[in-house]
C-alpha cells in the first residue's frame, strides 16, 4: 500500500533542514576545489589576445626546459574532435576544440597548456610559449556579423548564422490588421554571469589500464563523459565521472568545457593527475554566462482585452562558439508565446557568430530574456486598452487540464490565484499608480508573470529520463542510487524525503549516491528544473518497488495480510495491533540472515511521456509547467537616476512543496539573482574584451543589497508529478526583470526597454 493521503504525510510536505546541509555551513563538504590526489600537479592554460587570429606557429620548447614542467600541449596534441552540446542535435554545432588549432575566435580562446608541480611553476611556463598570430578583421555586433562582407569566424557559415528557426500558428499579419490595439517595441538584453561561488575545475587522473577518471562539478555526469570520451576518441566504458559537490551550477555546469579534456590531455602525457583551477578572471572570461538578446516584439488585442497577435523577431549574439545557443533561443521564445493562449504567433529568430566571448545556458535558458520584452510590452498593452493588466493578464492566461496552441499539455494550473495572491501580498490597489514621493525620490510598483517547464524538457536529444536503485541494508538503513544530481538547490533532501515518506524510514536512515557514474544509473543531468520531478519520479518508482518487497517480507514474517501493514518511523504496524509488532531493522536482517534469503530493493526509470517539438514549435516537450509572477517595489532617485527595489514579492504555482522551505529559498534566491540582472549587474565587453572580470567591478549583489523578499508558496496537485510536484527552480528568476522595469515606469512615467536599468540608463531616459 502506498500513503497518498496528504493529510498522513509524515515527511513529504515538511520543511525540514536540508540533508547536506549541516556539512556545508561547518565546512566539512570537499568540494572538487578542495580535493587532491598524490602527485597532483597544477595545469594552466594559454589564452589567445586577439579577438580574431590564425596561428601561425606555437613554440614552446622555453615552456618545456623550465624545471618542474611535466607536460605542455598545444592544439597539434589533441585528435582535432570537435565538441559542443547540442552537436548531438546537428553535427554543425559541435564547433569548439580543446585547443585551437588553425584560428583563435575571441579574447581568451585556449591556444595550449601546461601541467607542472605548483602554480608558480605552470603560470611561468605558460609565459614562455611563444605563439606567433596573424590578427584578422574581427565583429562584435551581431547585427554587422550578418552584413555582406562582414568577417567569416567559421568557415561555411553564411553570413555567419549558425542557425534560424521560425515557430509559428495562425495568420499574424491579418490578426494585427484586425486588432483594436497594437503596440510594439525594441528591447535589448544585456549579458550577465551566474557568478558561483566556486570557479570551475576538473581534475583528472589515468590508471595503468588507461582508463580516466575525471573529478568534477557538473550537472550533468553523463553527457560529460559522453562528450569527453569523444574528444579523446575512447569509448564512455572508458571514462568514469566523479561528481564532485557543486558551488553551484545555474546552468553553467551543464555542459563540457575544454579544461576537462585539456586536463585529461596534460594528465595522459604526464603520466600524473592533473587538476585545472580557474581563477575568477577566468570564470568570467571563459565560462558561460547569459546571452545577449535584441528583440523587437509586436502585440495586437481587441477592445476587450482578448490576446490576438505576437510577432517577435530576435538577434541572439552567440559569441565566437555557438554552445547552446540554438536551444537557448527556441526555449526562449516558445515560453513568450504560450504563456497567454494567442491564436495567431509568429517567432523569427536568427543566431550569430561574433568574435565575443561565448555564452550558454544560464538558469531560465532564454526564458529571462524573452519574458523581459514580452511582460514590459503587456503591461503597455494593457495601459493602453485601458484595462487593469492584471485582470488582462489572468484573462489571456492559462487555465487547467487545456492545451496551448502549440500542443502544450497544461495539467495543474494556478495562474490566476498566483497574480490575485501578488497583487494582495504586495499592497497593489494601494501602491500601484500612485506615485508616492520623497523628496527627489519616487515610488513605484510593477509586477511580471511567466511560464516555464515544470516537467522535464526534452530538449537535449531525445532523452529526459532519470533513474534510480534502492537498497536497504542489513541494519534497515537505505541507499539511493540515483543519477539526480545536488547542484545546491536541494534535490537530494526531496530525493530522502520521497523514499523516507514511501518506505516509512527516518531521514537519517537514507544515504543518497550521486557521484559515480559507475554506480548511479543514467540520468540526463540536472537542468530546466528537472530534477524534483524526473528525477524525483525514479526515486518514487523505486522506493515503491522497494517498499512492495519488504511489505512481503513482513507478512512471510510475521504471518499477515499486506493490506494490515503501515510503516513508519522505522516500525512495522499491522492493523488490530496497538503497538509497532517488530522494527524495520528487525525485518531487513531477518530477511537477509534466512535460508533463501531476500534483498529488499527496488528501481525506478523515468521518462516523461513527452516529445521533441516539431520545426514550427509545435509538442508538448514538458510533464508539466510551472507558473509564476513577481512584484516589484521600488524607489527611484530623479537625481541621480538610481533604482532601488526596495521589497519583492514571489508567487510561484509549485505542484506541491515537498520541501517548502526550500522551495521559499528558491524564491528567494532567485529573485535575488534577477535583480543583479535588472539593475547591477553586465558584463562590460568593448571590441571583444571583457573589462569586469573580477568580483569587485563586476555588481552581482550581496546580502547587503537584497531587499525583503516575500516568498509565498501557491500549491497545486500535479498528477504527474512525485508527490503531486513539480519544478521551481527556474521560474524564480524570469519574471524579476520585467517587474523591476514595469516599477519604474510605474514611478517615473518612462519605459526603459535595454537592461540593466543603471542610473545612467534612467537618466539617460
Amino acid at each position: 500500500m502506498t500513503v497518498v493521503d496528504p493529510t498522513e504525510w509524515k515527511v513529504v510536505g515538511k520543511s525540514i533542514m536540508r540533508v547536506d546541509g549541516l556539512d556545508k555551513v561547518t565546512g566539512n563538504t570537499v568540494y572538487g576545489s578542495d580535493f587532491d590526489l598524490p602527485g597532483m600537479l597544477v595545469g594552466k592554460i594559454l589564452r589567445s589576445p586577439y579577438p580574431h587570429a590564425r596561428i601561425v606557429s606555437i613554440d614552446t620548447s622555453a615552456a618545456e626546459a623550465l624545471s618542474g614542467v611535466r607536460a605542455v600541449l598545444t592544439g597539434a596534441d589533441t585528435l582535432g574532435n570537435t565538441f559542443g552540446f547540442q552537436g548531438v542535435i546537428n553535427k554543425q554545432l559541435a564547433d569548439k576544440m580543446p585547443l585551437e588549432r588553425d584560428k583563435v575566435r575571441f579574447i581568451g580562446d585556449e591556444v595550449a597548456a601546461v601541467a607542472a608541480d605548483n602554480e608558480h611553476i605552470a603560470l611561468s611556463a605558460v609565459d614562455l610559449i611563444e605563439v606567433e598570430y596573424e590578427e584578422l578583421p574581427a565583429v562584435f555586433d551581431p547585427f554587422e556579423a550578418r552584413e555582406s562582407g562582414a568577417p567569416s569566424i567559421h568557415e561555411g557559415i553564411d553570413r555567419n548564422v549558425v542557425d534560424v528557426f521560425d515557430y509559428g500558428c495562425g495568420d499574424v499579419e491579418q490578426a494585427l490588421l484586425e486588432a483594436d490595439v497594437v503596440v510594439s517595441g525594441e528591447f535589448y538584453s544585456s549579458p550577465v554571469h551566474p557568478v558561483a561561488m566556486e570557479t570551475h575545475q576538473a581534475l583528472a587522473d589515468w590508471d595503468a589500464g588507461g582508463r580516466l577518471t575525471m573529478y568534477a562539478s557538473t550537472q550533468m555526469p553523463f553527457q560529460l563523459r559522453t562528450h569527453l570520451s569523444h574528444v579523446l576518441g575512447l569509448t564512455e566504458g572508458d571514462v568514469k565521472i566523479v561528481k564532485m559537490p557543486t558551488g553551484g551550477g545555474f546552468g553553467g555546469r551543464m555542459e563540457m568545457h575544454p579544461l576537462d579534456p585539456i586536463a585529461a590531455l596534460l594528465a595522459k602525457q604526464a603520466g600524473r593527475p592533473v587538476r585545472i583551477q580557474y581563477s575568477r578572471e577566468e570564470e568570467f572570461l571563459a565560462t558561460r554566462f547569459r546571452h545577449p538578446i535584441h528583440m523587437k516584439l509586436t502585440l495586437g488585442a481587441k477592445a476587450d482585452g482578448t490576446m490576438t497577435a505576437f510577432d517577435l523577431d530576435m538577434l541572439l549574439d552567440s559569441g565566437a562558439y555557438v554552445a547552446q545557443a540554438s536551444g537557448v533561443a527556441r526555449v526562449g521564445s516558445k515560453n513568450a508565446m504560450t504563456l497567454y493562449r494567442v491564436a495567431n504567433t509568429r517567432v523569427h529568430s536568427e543566431v550569430a557568430y561574433t568574435n565575443n566571448p561565448y555564452a550558454s545556458a544560464y538558469r531560465g535558458y532564454g526564458n529571462p530574456q524573452v519574458n523581459f520584452a514580452h511582460e514590459v510590452l503587456v503591461t503597455a498593452l494593457a495601459e493602453k486598452l485601458g484595462i487593469d493588466e492584471i485582470e488582462l493578464r489572468i484573462k489571456n492566461g492559462n487555465r487547467p487540464n487545456s492545451e496551448s496552441y502549440f500542443g502544450q499539455l497544461i495539467g495543474s494550473c494556478e495562474y490566476e490565484e498566483v497574480l490575485r495572491k501578488g497583487r494582495e501580498l504586495s499592497n497593489w490597489d494601494s501602491i500601484h499608480g500612485k506615485k508616492q514621493r520623497a523628496g527627489s525620490k519616487v515610488r513605484g510598483l510593477g509586477m511580471s508573470s511567466c511560464i516555464n517547464v515544470g516537467g522535464g524538457a526534452r530538449d537535449q536529444g531525445d532523452s529526459d529520463s532519470s533513474g534510480c536503485v534502492i537498497i536497504m541494508q542489513d541494519d534497515g538503513s537505505i541507499t539511493a542510487n540515483t543519477g539526480g544530481q545536488e547542484i545546491g538547490s536541494g534535490g537530494s533532501t526531496v530525493f530522502a524525503q520521497i523514499v523516507a515518506e514511501e518506505i516509512g524510514v527516518s531521514i537519517d536512515r537514507i544515504h543518497l549516491e550521486q557521484s559515480d557514474t559507475d554506480l548511479m544509473p543514467w540520468d540526463i543531468g540536472a537542468h530546466a528544473q528537472r530534477n524534483v520531478f524526473c528525477a524525483g519520479n525514479a526515486v518514487l518508482t523505486a522506493a515503491r518497488e522497494a517498499r512492495g518487497v519488504l511489505i512481503e517480507e513482513i507478512c512471510r514474517q510475521l504471518e499477515c495480510a499486506d493490506t494490515d501493514v503501515s510503516l513508519h518511523d522505522n516500525q512495522v504496524f499491522v492493523a488490530g495491533m496497538s503497538e509497532a509488532q517488530a522494527t524495520i531493522p528487525e525485518i531487513a536482517r531477518n530477511a537477509h540472515f534466512r535460508p533463501g534469503g531476500q534483498l529488499i530493493w527496488g528501481k525506478g526509470f523515468y521518462d516523461p511521456p513527452t516529445v521533441k517539438t516539431d520545426p514550427q514549435g509545435y509538442g508538448n516537450q514538458s510533464a508539466a509547467y510551472s507558473f509564476g509572477a513577481q512584484f516589484a517595489e521600488v524607489e527611484v532617485d530623479l537625481e541621480t537616476g538610481h533604482v532601488d527595489v526596495v521589497r519583492l514579492v514571489g508567487t510561484n504555482d509549485v505542484g506541491v512543496a515537498i520541501n517548502p522551505a526550500g522551495v521559499e529559498g528558491q524564491i528567494e534566491g532567485g529573485g535575488l539573482q534577477g535583480l543583479g540582472q535588472a539593475t547591477t549587474e553586465l558584463m562590460h565587453i568593448e571590441n571583444g574584451e571583457l573589462l569586469n572580470s573580477m568580483m569587485h567591478n563586476y555588481g552581482v549583489p550581496t546580502s547587503l543589497d537584497a531587499p525583503p523578499i516575500v516568498a509565498h508558496i501557491v500549491e497545486s496537485s500535479e498528477p504527474a508529478g512525485p508527490f503531486g510536484a513539480k519544478g521551481v527552480g527556474e521560474a524564480t528568476v524570469v519574471p524579476t526583470c520585467a517587474a523591476v522595469a514595469n516599477a519604474v515606469y510605474d514611478a517615473i512615467g518612462i519605459r526603459i526597454t535595454a537592461l540593466p536599468l543603471s542610473p545612467e540608463s534612467v537618466l539617460d531616459a
